[in-house]
This record gives structure tokens, sequence and C-alpha cells, in this order.
């Protein structure tokens, strides 16, 4: 059984910037794994009770059409919204739930992307780009 690799950080904050409730949420949700490349960053909020909370997934760009023919790799990270988290107000539970549905967000915007009938997107994630 192969361990998932992902990262978490608190890019540009230091945890010495955080209050002990955020230092507590750090440490209890630095446990979160998710595929391979997922970036996950909790940095505080505006007060000592709340944190952002933002997933990002990396991507391999190798399947891009310009970059199939030219052999070159990269890969880039696609983010989601940023979860503002009043950790006074939340059980860990619905926490967990607004993590989810903040991965689903980002899984589903992927899916956009990729799923294309005669080269044409099925449901452009972009709808302002067309």
């Amino acid at each position: 059984m192969s361990t998932l690799k992902s990262y978490f950080r608190t890019f540009p904050f230091q945890i010495e910037d955080f209050s002990e409730v955020q230092k507590a949420f750090y440490d209890e949700f630095s446990k979160l794994s998710y595929k391979n490349g997922t970036l996950f960053t909790v940095n505080p909020g505006e007060n000592k009770n709340i944190v952002t909370f933002q997933a990002c997934l990396e991507v391999d760009l190798l399947e891009v059409e310009k970059l199939v023919q030219s052999g070159e790799k990269r890969k880039i990270r696609i983010c989601g919204r940023k979860l503002s988290l009043d950790l006074s107000k939340i059980q860990k539970s619905d926490i967990l739930h607004e993590i989810f549905e903040l991965i689903m967000e980002l899984e589903k915007h992927e899916a956009e992307e990729w799923f294309k009938f005669n080269s044409k997107h099925v449901i452009n994630p972009h709808p302002t780009h067309e």
C-alpha cells in the first residue's frame, strides 16, 4: 500500500504568527492527506479564532497539446477558493466536511477542463473565456 504524499504549509506566514487556537488547528489538520501533489495552505485570519484554508492540486502539463508536441514537461498548481473558518463556531466534523467540499470543487473544475467532445468542452470551466 502506497503512502499519499500531501503537503501542508503556512506560507507566507510562520507558525509563530499563529494564535494558540490557530496552532491547535494546524497541528490537528496537518494530518490531512489527499492524492499525490496536493498542497494544503493554512494561514491566520483576521482574529485569533479564524484561519484561512486552501487546497491546491499539482497537475502535470505533459498532456496539454503544445507541450506534448515539444516534449516539454512542467507542473502547475491549480488552487481552489480560500475557505475562512471561525474555529470558535465550527465543529471538527464540519471542518472536515468543508475541506472535502473544497477538494470536490477543485476536482469538478479539473473534470470540466479535460472532459471534451470533438475537442470542445462539454461544460466550460471558464465560461467568460470562450
